[in-house]
Parts: structure tokens; sequence; C-alpha cells
């Protein structure tokens, strides 16, 4: 019978537990598992003992070893100690120096174990025999063993799911639990238990439970489905498993409790495959690892793991193709075990590793392939995600109204609830913690079209719905001082004659009413400025305000305020560091050219740099300056507070929205790359964008061509230029040599008197192997007449304490020579009246008009005279 009774035994308790899948978030490389030739079946833990990494499962052999379920890595050898557990091994824990094993398997031999083990590196023990089921989890507890699973008795008596081991004996924690019990862990110095369980005896526990001491008490009330895993991570308990709510919190799969109430992870983990499942979890140098099985979103492309770095969830790609059962960090890499085969099409059987952890804080464009299948209307960051409207697709399923990016997928929000359908969706808004969605809702308890309403509101899980509007549709919204300003837009669509539609737009203060209305013209920006409404648009008048593209709201008239005219349409505006920026289609303002956006500074309108050769659809404040995107070429581009960078290569197509969430900044528009990397209409840019100063760049023409002429703020020893000419119609690349240390000179001889534009040329930099940026632009038309005003390159420059400047006027005229800051505010007015022709040199000392020396940075000299405007940049180095 000695012989006979382990085989029963291995008969009875010998099943494949066919769990979910766990996922992880790193950046790194995914390799084989130690490099493994091959594992042959699923790992379903993995722990490190004695600095060697174990790994168990289900697997019938380990590198061409023989060894089965349980195996130890040290270096390069793998290990299995002598009469190993038949079965199945779910769960490690090192316990008193010895490691425990436990699963659903037996020990043969005239000491039987079942389903749990102590290996104290010698020998294994029997720990009064095991459990009478199948355990899933192990933890620590003011020095004792605690094990969850299936089990109802032990060899000391009953234990319902979850028992105590003192070294002894087993004993009972209170009633235990009516169902499977799948994780435990320690929070606060208390015990807590997840799983599938509802009650504890006659208490209402719900999946999650704590121990006080005497019986388990409820954590409000619990989860809606099954935990599977618990972890502490920055001071609050993490729960993952297969639920949509923890408390009265709204959780997709995973949540927090932080000692007294439920909260929300993000947007979640949205798993929408069945019974798939967060299962494991693992915290590492600040960041907290998530295994499961889940999918990307584009194409359907499994990924099983994701990271949370304390606001918002990162993918590791490539991911797996099938389900993460265990994550540990063991010398510095991740390890993943699981049930999966292939990694990125690569056969990677059951456990693999990273070459090494990385800051997953890359300066990088993050492709999205398959992200959307047509650009959002608008998009904004909401509650730690993305949010995006519009008839958006993404995974080849239509998501008709809104959607969620969580930093890992997009998730459809829920689109029609109690007779509520989204028929246009163009708006969105952020509006005192509530989401509020913009466009024309169908309410038809009735029948369809019985009612039609201009908003949305998000609220608890499902819409509200706001203001009745006649076939009115909310294309721009912004919070005014509290109120809900809105533009509302009719569309009367009229056939056969291809103009497109009727376009009639007013301003509303949902509020208090309709302050402003334009007749076939459209609204495309709204913003509070100095407490006071800004709109612009294609109008040429706007009520009491004549003057075209730009109207102002005082509260009681609209006028023209104190700004200037623009040129042309006005498409976005921006309340700035107390300065309004417009950007759109124009190109003139304050009698100077501004190429499509500018700046108010209170008395005038002044360009950034050389502004943008195409127009602007969006701005956005970004790190420390602000990014802007549209139609010019590259289509996205910041400004660093002295030129125009466009982030390696930026964009193939037009950029119509963005938004930042979380340090990252998202973009929308008709592009299917970003950075060289698939991306279909939807990207993130990830990195810093690094300024390179030049403190000066000057195309001036000479005789046998043009000469350009630049020089760095900051010299570097590892600068790489290109030098491109372009004019309407061809692009070529001009040769430069470096004249001094950090002073560059180029001759173009090839003259182009056909170009009706001019001759532009374009200077592009980079370091080492990094990306080319563009550094600064300048343009020249041959045969034009010559300036009769010249600003010359100050010296030096950089400079400290003062400078040398001239200039040389060819008459007798009026003129201004002035500093300003890079916010546009003049600092020093050096030079202003009536002036003799002829060269004219005088210094600057770097101090404002009140002799106050002003800081290190960047300064613009300009030059106005009768004839011409010229500027020039200062370096101030204190």
């Amino acid at each position: 019978m000695k012989r006979s009774l382990p085989v029963l035994l291995a008969l009875l308790f010998i099943t494949l537990s066919f769990g979910s899948v766990l996922a992880l978030e790193a950046v790194g490389q995914w390799v084989s598992g130690l490099t493994l030739e091959a594992v042959t079946g699923p790992v379903n833990c993995l722990h490190q003992w004695n600095g060697m990494l174990v790994v168990g499962g289900e697997f019938d052999d380990v590198c061409a070893t023989g060894f089965s379920n349980l195996a130890f890595r040290d270096g390069e050898n793998w290990q299995q100690p002598p009469d190993s557990p038949i079965g199945n091994i779910n769960a490690l824990i090192t316990y008193g120096g010895s490691l425990i094993v436990a699963g659903e398997f037996v020990i043969p031999g005239e000491n039987l174990t079942i389903n749990i083990a102590r290996w104290d590196g010698v020998q294994w023990h029997s720990l009064n025999i095991g459990l009478f089921g199948n355990v899933h989890a192990l933890t620590l507890f003011e020095g004792d063993l605690i094990v969850g699973g299936e089990f109802t008795t032990s060899p000391d008596g009953p234990v319902s799911r979850v028992a105590r081991w003192d070294g002894e004996h087993w004993s009972a924690l209170g009633m235990g639990f009516d169902h499977n019990v799948y994780a435990l862990g320690s929070f606060a110095g208390e015990l807590y238990a997840g799983g599938q369980f509802m009650m504890s005896g006659s208490e209402i526990t719900g999946s999650i439970a704590r121990w006080d001491g005497a019986a388990w008490q409820p954590l409000e009330n619990g989860t809606n489905g099954i935990v599977y895993d618990l972890a502490v991570y920055d001071n609050e308990l993490y729960v993952g498993g297969a639920f949509q709510s923890a408390g009265s919190s709204f959780s997709d799969n995973i949540a927090r409790w932080d000692g007294s109430q439920f909260l929300n992870v993000g947007l979640g983990l949205d798993i929408p495959f069945g019974a798939d499942n967060v299962k494991t979890m693992c915290v590492h140098n600040g960041l907290l690892y998530i295994g499961g099985r889940f999918r990307d979103h584009a194409e359907e492309t499994s990924l099983m793991i994701a990271c949370w770095d304390g606001s918002s969830w990162q993918d590791f790609n490539p991911g797996m193709n099938d389900g993460v059962e265990s994550l540990i960090v063991y010398g510095g890499e991740l390890f993943a075990g699981g049930q999966f085969t292939h990694i990125n099409s690569v056969a990677i059987s059951y456990l693999a590793s990273t070459e090494g952890l990385v800051d997953h804080f890359n300066p990088t464009w993050s492709g999205f392939q398959g992200g959307l299948a047509d650009p959002p209307r608008d998009m904004i960051s909401f509650d730690s995600g993305i949010v995006a409207c519009g008839m958006n697709s993404s995974s080849g399923h239509q998501i008709d109204a809104t959607s969620i990016w969580n930093g890992g997928r997009w998730r459809a929000m829920p689109l029609m609830r109690d007779g509520v359908d989204f028929e246009y969706k163009y708006s969105l808004l952020d509006f005192e913690g509530e989401l509020v969605v913009g466009g024309v809702i169908d309410c038809f308890p009735g029948g369809w079209g019985t009612l039609e309403r201009a908003f949305a509101h998000w609220r608890d899980g499902s819409w509200l719905l706001n203001y009745e509007s006649s076939g009115l549709v909310a294309t721009e919204m912004i919070d005014f001082g509290g109120e809900l300003a809105a533009v509302l837009t009719a569309y009367e669509f009229v056939s056969g004659d291809g103009h497109g539609p009727i376009v009639n737009s007013r301003v509303r203060l949902m509020d208090s009413g309709t302050i402003g209305m334009t007749q076939g013209r459209n609204i495309y920006a709204l913003c509070d400025f100095q407490g006071d409404l800004v709109i612009g648009g294609d109008f040429t008048d706007f009520e009491t305000c004549a003057q075209p593209y730009l109207a102002y709201w005082d509260g009681d008239i609209w006028s023209t305020g104190p700004f200037d005219a623009l040129d042309d349409i006005v498409r976005t505006l921006l309340n700035y560091k107390g300065l309004l920026i417009a950007a759109g289609d124009f190109v003139t303002g304050s009698g100077r050219t501004l190429n499509r956006i500018a700046r108010w500074n209170g008395y005038e309108w002044l360009p950034y740099g050389d502004g943008l050769n195409g127009r602007v659809h969006c701005i956005t404040p970004y790190r420390d300056g602000f990014v802007v995107g549209g139609t010019f070429p590259g289509y996205v581009a910041f400004w660093d507070g002295v030129d125009w960078i466009i982030p390696d290569g930026g964009t193939n197509g037009p950029v119509y929205n963005m938004a930042v969430s979380n340090g990252r900044l998202y973009l929308a528009g008709n592009f299917t790359e970003a950075g060289g990397h698939r991306s279909d209409y939807f990207a993130c840019w990830e990195g810093e964008v690094t300024p390179v100063t030049v403190s000066s760049f000057d195309v001036d023409q000479v005789a046998g061509g043009v000469e350009i002429r630049w020089m760095l703020g900051a010299a570097s020893t590892n600068a790489d230029f290109r030098l491109q000419g372009s004019t309407g119609t061809e692009s070529w690349q001009v040769d430069w040599r470096e004249e001094s240390h950090g002073v560059y000179v180029a001759h173009d001889g090839e003259r182009r008197d056909g170009a009706d534009d001019g001759v532009s040329y374009h200077l592009y930099m980079r370091e080492g192997t990094e990306s080319w940026q563009l550094l600064c632009s300048d343009t020249i038309r041959y045969g034009a007449a010559p300036l009769l005003a010249t600003l010359h390159a100050p010296h030096p420059n950089p400079f400290n304490p003062k400078t040398s400047i001239s200039f040389a006027l060819d008459r007798d005229q009026e003129m201004r020579l002035e500093i300003f800051a890079p916010n546009g505010r003049r600092v020093r007015l050096l030079r202003r009246g009536h002036c003799l022709a002829g060269e004219h040199v005088l210094d600057w000392d770097g101090r404002d008009d009140s002799g106050q020396e002003l800081a290190s940075g960047v300064y613009l000299l300009r030059l106005a005279a009768e004839d011409t405007r010229d500027t020039k940049r200062l370096v101030l180095l204190r």
C-alpha cells in the first residue's frame, strides 16, 4: 500500500489548472528566457531563492534537461531537487530560509506530501502531510505562512480555502471563505485575501476581504468579479483580476485600495476577450508591472503586459501571443512566465526575459499602427487618459462617439444608454471634472429623432443630456470663468449647386444665453483672455465688430478690443503666460510679417521667429514652451523660445488636434507615420525637445551669389549641419565650412532669378546619430531693391559684459533700435529718432531701461527704420 497510495493520490490530485495570462511593461528587448532552447509547457510562477531563479509550472522539460514542473537556474546551469513534486506548481515563497512549493501535486515516499512542501536545500519536508485541495496563493503574516486555494480540510482540522501554518500545525482563519482564494498579501500591517468567494461565514465580502484578527471583513462592497493578485505600490494596495468595479469605483480589472476606499488606476486595463484578466503584478524601480491576457489596439495583436508609473499606463511592445502567469525581476532583468509560445512572431516558449530594464520614457515617437481609422474631430486629456471624438474606429471595430486612450489601447465609452445615440461629435471639454461632448445627440424613447440635444455629460459611467439644440451643433467649448461657453453651428446643406453647406455660428454662454451670431461664416476658436472672451474664425465682421477674423467681448458689446487687424483666418487661440497667441492662415498684422502665428503683447502683434510656412490648426502648451500642428512642412513644431523645432522628422501628414497627458504629447490628424514609425492618425511624443541655441543666422546677397553665415550660442564639438536651399519647384544642398570655433559660413553661387517667391535656406543640425532638427530658415529675393537699412551681426555674441552693435542707413531717416525678451516684452530702447545716413556703432551692456542687469538668456535685437525692419539674436551669458 505504501507504493500504491502515492500513485492513487497523484491520479486524484494532478489536474491541469488553466490560468489566465499576465502582461508586462518594461522597455527592453525580449529574449528567450535565460537563453533557453525550450520550455515545453506553461510556466505558472517565478521566484528567487538563495540567489537562484526558481521556475514552477506544468512543463515536461526545460532546456533538454528532463526536469519537469520545477527547476532552478544557477548561473548558466539548470538544477532540480531529487524526488521533485509530481504535478503542477502554482506558487513559490521563501519561509524560514526554506523554499515553499505549492500547487496540485504529491511527493511520494515514506513522508507523503500533498500540494505543499518545504525544500531546505538538501531534502523535502512535509507540512504535516499538506492540504487536501489545490493551493494557489502564499504569503507571510506575523511570522506564519498563510496559504490560500481550493482546499477545505487539513490533517489538523477544517480550513476553508485559507489556512495558517505556524511551523508545526495547520489552523483556520475564522470561517474562511465559500469559494476559492487566489491571492494573499499584507498591507499596512493587515492581512488581505482575494479570490472568487462571496461569503465568509454569514458575512458578505465579495471577492476581497481583510483579516481583523478574529474574522474576515469586507472592503466596501468588494469587487464584482474575481481577484487574482495583490501588490503594494506607492503606499496603496493594488488589486488585479477580472472585474469591472471595485467598491463604488468603476475599475477595469485593476483598482487600488488606500485603506478606506477603492480608487481607479487611470482608466484601468480594458480586456474585452471573455474570461481573460489581470493575473500578476510586480514592483521594481518605482514602477508597477502588470501581467495578464489582453490585447493591443492595433490589429488585435497581443501584448499581455503593461506598466503603471503612478499616473499613466505604458505598453511593452512587442508582446506575447498568449498569457503571462508570473513576473519577477532577477539579476536586473524582468522575467515573464506563462502560456505564450511566440513574441512578435519569434518562437520563445513559456519563459522570457528582457535584456536589462531601461527608462521607459524614451525621447521618441510611439507608433500606433491601426490606431484609428479616421482623424478625430477633437481630442483632450481627461482622467489620466486621452479622449477622442468623431467617427473613429479602432482594431477594425467602429467606435461611434467617444473613445478613450488609456496608454495601451483605445476603449469605446458606452454609446447608447437610455435611448441616447450620437449622430455627430465635434468637441470635448473637461468642465469641472466632468467630460462634456458637444455634437448632435438623438434621444428616441418614443421613436427616432424625437429630441435633439447639443451636449452630453459623462457622469458615473453614463451620459446625461443637456440643452435642447433644435439642430445646432456644439463645435467649440471652453470654461469661461466657471460658465460653459460654446460655439453652436447650424449646417444647411444645399443640394445640386456644389457649394457645400451654409454655415451659421453663434456664441452662447449656457447660463446667460446667446451673445453673438454670424451668418454664413464659421467661428473656429474661443479663448478666455484676461477675463474677456476672444473669438477667431473666417468671419469678416461680427455683431458690432467690423474687424475681420477676430472679435472681443467685454461683457457688454463685441468690438475689435485692443487688437490690430490680421489679414486672414484665425483658427486657434491660446492664453499663454499672459499673452494671447493667435494662429491660422494669416500672414501679416501690426504692419509686419507674422507668417501664421503671432502673440499680442498688449500693444502690437509680434512674430515667433520666422513663423510657419503653412496653416496652423492647433496649439497647446508643452513642457517649457508650446507646440503647434497644421499643414506646414513637418506638420508639428515646438517653439523653444528662440526657434521652431520639428521633432524627429514630424509626421507625414497634417496635424489637426493635440493633447498633453502625463507629460506626453498626443497628436491626431491625417497622417500614417510619425518619426518614420507607422502611426495611423494618432501618435505620441514622449521625449524632451532640446533647444539648440543659434545666436545668428544671416542670409545676404553678395557678388556671385548668396552668403549664409550662422553662429551657435554654445559651440558643439559633435555638431553636423545640413544646409538646404529651396524654391517652390526644387531643392538642393549647400556646402558649408567652419570659419572659426562656433562660426559657420556657406556660399551658394548659383542664382535662381526666376523664383517668384524667392529662395529659402533651411539649416538643420544633428549631434552624433540623432535625427536632423530644423534650427532656422530665411528667404532672399534676387533682384529686389537693396535694403535701405541694414543691421549687422553683433560682436561678440554670446557676450559678457557688453557687445558691439552696428547698423547702416543709406539716407537720413527715422529709426528705432530696441532689445526684446523672447516673450515680446521690450527691455531696452537703445536709440530712437532721426538718424543720419552711414554706419553707426553703439554698445549694449546687458542692462534694461532701468539700469538693472538682465539675466542670462536669448534676447532679440530689432532695427525698425522707414524702409525695413531687421532682427538679430543676442545671447547674454553671465
